[in-house]
């Protein structure tokens, strides 16, 4: 569960793309060999809501250092990559500089020809009196925390995987996760308390196919969680079956899910159809589930982007529900996401995002949702150099009754290069 604070600006866009893993760097760069990435960057950034509150708000205008480094080693069949990015501005609560939301991560990677082996770890601290973002994980929303402590997520993946080109293939993976706070106390929905917490995941996946067309996917995961505020530890076991069937436009799927936990179990099943049209993909999934106390929820994902003659225009909706949380217990989190750049030269880029995430806890219906509206323009000053401008609006609401809003402007300069050797 890999957990990061995403960046202010188009948060579900920051959760894919601002802390991208080398594994995908490796993509791009196939040639033995090694590569470094600095990056540098300077922003003055201006709020009418320094820490996003209901009261007490406080105008400010700040310096912020970026910097950030990459490594990158890759033969044609394994690769290793290091990355570490931080920020340098002041803090809320005491206004003195220092080292902001400090992410380090690695990644390896090897492959033979008929197996694969990932791992991967990171470790990164988060002022939450920031409240920059909810707090995400790589599949997707986890929660809000909220709050005036350091948060420290620790997690680290592997996955093993083979018979990739048989008929039949298995998956083992395992995840371990570590959060811990300090200096202050932390929230969740409804203001509840949070305390240190760790999970431990062990998962197995097999597919078979059936014909050239058709696949068989089985699953079965195994959670333990961990609250230092609440005694013992509770399992969660997940079985899944899928079929898919490939067709000349793409892939039909009809899963079926079922979720055991220490309070009850949940059932789904869901059914989905990818188009891969001229203009674009787009991507439907449809279901139900039947939650915890009973009721029936309706889950589902739709994504679709569509490439115009000068940029691009994208669409995402997810709405789903899971205990794998912070506090481990059933939530309905749905999630919109709205993108568009546009080419104004060949130096010059318009982007604009609206992002929307909401969380509602299913026995308490305790619920907070977050949005985002951003517009950025950026242009390429010369090799290596580039600056940008912009405009974000957020509106954050609680259970309560509590919300926030704030403004921010910002004007930013950056410098990024790669050395291969």
């Amino acid at each position: 569960m890999l957990l990061h604070r995403a960046k202010p600006i188009l948060l579900l866009a920051a959760l894919y793309g601002a802390a991208a893993p080398a594994a995908l760097m490796a993509q791009a760069y196939e040639t033995s060999g090694i590569q470094l990435t600095f990056g540098t960057s300077l922003m003055i950034e201006a709020t009418d809501n320094k820490g996003l509150r209901a009261d007490d708000k406080e105008s400010s205008l700040n310096p912020v250092l970026g910097l950030s480094f990459g490594l990158l080693t890759a033969t044609p069949t394994s690769s290793f990559g290091f990355n570490a990015d931080s920020e340098i501005r002041s803090s809320v609560n005491t206004d003195n500089l220092g080292v902001a939301s400090p992410l380090l991560s690695t990644t390896y990677a090897r492959k033979s020809a008929n197996a694969a082996l990932d791992l991967s770890a990171s470790v990164q601290k988060t002022d939450l009196s920031r409240n920059d973002a909810p707090v995400v994980d790589s599949s997707g929303l986890v929660g809000f925390v909220t709050g005036t402590a350091t948060r420290r997520a620790a997690v680290a993946d592997a996955a093993l995987n083979w018979g990739l080109n048989s008929r039949v293939s298995y998956g083992l993976s395992g995840q371990v996760s570590d959060v811990t706070y300090s200096g202050g106390v932390a929230n969740g929905l409804n203001g509840s308390s949070l305390t240190d917490n760790r999970r431990v995941t062990l998962g197995g996946t097999a597919q078979l196919d059936l014909t050239k067309a058709t696949q068989l996917n089985t699953g079965l995961s195994y959670s333990r969680f961990d609250d230092d505020g609440v005694p013992g530890s509770s399992d969660t076991v997940t079985a899944t079956v899928g079929l898919s069937i490939d067709r000349p436009l793409g892939a039909v799927t009809a899963t079926l899910r079922a979720t055991d936990t220490d309070e009850g179990q949940r059932y789904g099943l869901s059914v989905g159809r990818t188009l891969n049209m001229p203009l674009g993909p787009v991507s439907v999934e449809i279901g139900v589930t039947t939650t915890l106390n009973g009721d029936t929820a309706l889950r589902g994902a739709v994504s679709a982007s569509r490439t115009l003659p000068t940029g691009t225009l994208s669409f995402a909706l997810t709405r789903d529900v899971s205990s794998l949380n912070e506090q481990d217990s059933e939530r309905l989190s749905t999630q919109l996401s709205l993108g568009y750049s546009r080419e104004l030269s060949p130096l010059s880029e318009l982007q604009v995002a609206f992002d929307l995430a909401e969380v509602e806890d299913m026995f308490s219906n305790a619920r907070s949702l977050d949005a985002n509206l951003g517009a950025t323009y950026s242009r390429t000053l010369m090799k290596d150099w580039s600056a940008s401008a912009g405009y974000r609006y957020r509106y954050l609401e609680d259970t309560p009754g509590d919300t926030a809003q704030s403004n921010t402007v910002f004007l930013e300069l950056r410098r990024s290069f790669v050395t291969r050797y």
